[in-house]
């Protein structure tokens, strides 16, 4: 028989405070939460308005004396241009149009010239009545890039958009098309949509960037759809979603075949991405912008569209219930947690989503379980002893609003029912295996306790905690390892159980569990991880379950102290005996449940990076 060493590593006594939520609406059932989640921008806001809004004449009379238009820009006419045809500019050609647009941003700086011709214009009209240069200016580039559009120059009009878009950092608002702007006396904000909407257009003309560019171009564009709602249609500009949705359907920029750790780590470098799947024989990709964005695609590429959000939701909740139903067994039951405004809806592989308000969550969290009649209680109960895995839902796996929602979901479950078992794992194809091992610990699998503790070359501070009582685990027969900086030679078998008890989360504890970790003491070990709920004691539970192949690691849903510990560890067997009536997960939460305590086993936690999300 091969015994087993548990490892438990007590890390860090840090609070985390849980946010409570608003008293949530319950007029809308959850499809409609999850549909508003998805809404984006509805079409009626994209549809080009044709009316024209009249000016009164005394404002009218003010406009046509201080903006550019088409006809009154200060162009230089050319000597041989007959006089009784208004001239518009049409023989200058893309660089004389820099050229003339560089004259009016150096007037408007204050670098004047009696010598430009341009400038000598605006400088007469100013002596007569007042000038909107900042409207010359953005006429002169909206002009510079339709010149370069007209020749065919469409990467150097792209460039040109960037400059302005990021340089002088132009906002869509919605505002009046008027009469004046008809006649292209446009507004200055007009002439930021029309920039906006027209750097779409020649956007699309251009060879596919990266996918950082194109991703960043498309949620930008889509932020900004409802504020240029009132120049679609003006001057052959039209709404361009469809084209660049088209440029970012590259399958492979998004690791759908890739584990989630590995799919999470390759879009945290793909800005605005939230989440991908695969659907049928497309997929489906989830953008974060100003809203949520959705666009599925098929496999061949030769199809892209942007989602509404009731297409957007049924394609989102036809996902998730295949995915749980697929991966759920006798041995476990996958469940997802949505967040929608202030509801969290939970989805099973069978019935209906199970709708939690933000109230229900907070009674959960503090381990009041809800009526028998809740929908909650019911499953709970119908569920038995049946493992209850967390998903880790592909298409929000970088949502960190999302995450915190299935974690503190999960936990509240595991600490207001603790007859169940709650489990957390973004699935994998070990994930059965992990489960069937943590679950078979003490009944099929014997195991010998082992306390390590970092020696002072650590700098960790442990409160003394296992000091304190080190003589009495001893005569319990648990081991203490105390280990200190030098080279660890661990020589113990893989597979072994090690019981781990060690200090405060800081850096320095840090890099002591890593340092166990690099010298292959986790390595298919099951870690009960004494550590409060903090997110350097997630991110180390990630390393040891991923990076360094623990099996399943036991952490904590709050604060947890000395003084509950110590009682807990005292009781701790020398050997979880093989063939026992108690499996150890269920001794193990029995013991922690007389303190007060409550946490969950994860048999695979993948660590997030929310870099390049919009806020």
């Amino acid at each position: 028989m091969r015994l087993v060493r548990f490892l438990i590593l007590v890390l860090g006594f840090s609070r985390i405070l849980f946010a409570q939520d608003v008293s949530p609406s319950s007029k809308s059932p959850s499809s409609d939460f999850c549909k508003r989640y998805f809404s984006g921008l509805s079409e009626s806001e994209t549809s080009a308005k044709k009316t024209l809004a009249p000016l009164p004449d005394a404002e009218r009379s003010q406009v046509l004396k201080s903006r550019a238009c088409l006809i009154g820009f200060p162009w230089v006419q050319p000597a041989d241009w007959p006089d009784d045809k208004p001239y518009h500019g049409e023989r200058v050609d893309a660089n004389e149009m820099r050229a003339i647009r560089n004259s009016v941003a150096a007037y408007k700086s204050g670098n004047k010239s009696l010598t430009d011709p341009i400038q000598r214009q605006i400088a007469a009209r100013e002596k007569r009545h007042y000038v909107d240069v900042d409207q010359y200016l953005l006429f002169a580039d909206f002009m510079l890039l339709l010149k370069l559009q007209g020749e065919g120059r469409f990467e150097e009009a792209s460039s040109e958009t960037e400059r302005l878009i990021n340089g002088d950092h132009l906002k869509a608002v919605a505002v009046p098309w008027t009469t004046a702007d008809e006649a292209t006396y446009f507004s200055s904000q007009n002439l930021q949509n029309l920039i906006l909407l027209k750097a779409a257009t020649i956007r699309v003309r251009t060879k596919i960037k990266s996918p950082s560019q194109e991703l960043s171009f498309l949620v930008r564009y889509l932020d900004a759809r409802a504020g240029l709602k009132n120049v679609f249609g003006r001057l052959n500009l039209t709404d361009q979603t469809s084209e660049l949705v088209q440029r970012v359907a590259m399958k492979d920029w998004y690791a759908l075949s890739e584990p989630s750790s590995v799919r999470n780590d390759k879009l945290s470098k793909l800005p605005f991405v939230v989440g991908a799947a695969s659907k049928d024989d497309g997929y489906m990709v989830v953008l974060k912008g100003r809203h949520m964005y959705a666009f599925e695609a098929s496999d061949q590429q030769d199809s892209a569209s942007l989602l509404n959000g009731s297409e957007a939701a049924d394609a989102y909740t036809s996902i998730l219930t295949s995915e749980l139903s697929a991966s759920s067994s006798p041995e476990m039951k996958l469940f997802a947690v949505s967040r929608f405004a202030d509801k969290y809806e939970l989805m099973l592989p069978d019935g209906p989503p199970i709708l939690l308000s933000a109230e229900e969550l907070a009674a959960l969290k503090t381990g009041k379980s809800l009526p028998d009649s809740h929908e909650l209680s019911k499953t709970l109960a119908g569920i038995g002893d049946t493992p209850l895995v967390l998903y880790t839902n592909p298409l929000t796996l970088r949502d960190s609003v999302q995450r915190a929602a299935g974690d503190d979901v999960a936990y509240a479950i595991q600490r207001s029912y603790p007859q169940s078992t709650v489990i957390l794992d973004p699935l994998s194809d070990k994930t059965k295996e992990q489960i069937a091992n943590l679950r078979g610990l003490g009944v099929n699998k014997s195991a010998r306790v082992t306390a390590i503790v970092a020696e002072k070359t650590f700098s960790v501070k442990d409160f003394k905690l296992v000091q304190n009582i080190e003589q009495q685990l001893e005569s319990n027969g648990v081991t203490v390892l105390r280990i200190g900086s030098g080279q660890i030679h661990w020589t113990a078998e893989s597979g072994q159980v090690v019981l781990v008890i060690t200090g405060h989360i800081d850096s320095q504890l840090a890099a002591f569990v890593r340092l166990l970790g690099d010298a292959g003491v986790l390595k298919d070990n099951y870690v009960v991880f004494n550590s409060c709920r903090a997110k350097l004691s997630r991110q180390l539970a990630t390393e040891m379950t991923t990076h360094y192949g623990a099996t399943a690691v036991f952490s904590y849903d709050s604060q947890i102290t000395p003084e509950r510990l110590e009682p807990v560890l005292l009781k701790a067997p020398a050997r979880v005996e093989e063939k026992s009536d108690v499996p150890f997960i269920q001794w193990w939460r029995k013991s922690i449940e007389e303190q007060k305590l409550s946490g969950v086993w994860n048999v695979c936690w993948i660590g997030f990076d929310t870099n390049g999300l919009a806020a």
